[in-house]
C-alpha cells in the first residue's frame, strides 16, 4: 500500500535515503507516457488487462542524476474482447462489463505523484543532512 512520503521516503537499514524530487518527477513523467500510450492504443481498448501491473524501478543517485523508470508487466491473464466489444478501463465494473480499471487506477497513480511533494513526510522521516 502505498503512504505517500512513507514510500518516497524510507530508512534503510537505519540509513536515511532521501530520493529527491528529480525522482519523483522522472517517475511521474512516465506514467503519465504510459498513460497516453494506452488511451491511443487499439489493442488495449480491444483487450481486458486483469492481473496486470506497473513496475517501479528507482535507485539513489550515485553521479547526482536520478535514475528511475516504469514498466507494465504481467500479461498473463489479459484476454481479447469479442469482435465488437471494447473496454475504457476506467468505467467502474459491473459483472459482464470486462472493464478492468486499469486506466482509472493509473490516473489515481498520477494524481498521487503530482501531489506527493506536497504531503509532509510522517514524523521522524524529515529530511536529515546526508553523510
Amino acid at each position: 500500500r502505498v503512504r505517500g512520503k512513507q514510500w518516497y521516503q524510507r530508512r534503510v537499514r537505519g540509513k536515511h535515503i532521501d530520493y529527491k524530487e528529480e525522482t519523483r518527477l522522472k517517475l511521474l513523467e512516465r506514467l503519465k507516457e504510459i498513460r497516453s500510450t494506452l488511451e491511443k492504443s487499439h489493442f488495449f481498448r480491444r483487450h481486458e488487462v486483469i492481473g496486470s501491473s506497473l513496475l517501479l524501478v528507482h535507485d539513489q543517485p550515485t553521479d547526482g542524476v536520478a535514475k528511475a523508470n516504469i514498466w507494465m508487466i504481467d500479461f498473463g491473464k489479459t484476454t481479447p474482447l469479442l469482435e465488437n466489444e471494447t473496454v475504457n478501463h476506467r468505467t467502474p465494473w459491473v459483472e459482464g462489463n470486462r472493464e478492468d480499471g486499469f486506466l482509472y487506477g493509473l490516473d489515481n497513480l498520477v494524481k498521487l505523484f503530482e501531489e506527493l511533494d506536497q504531503i509532509p513526510p510522517p514524523e521522524g522521516l524529515q529530511d536529515t543532512p546526508q553523510s
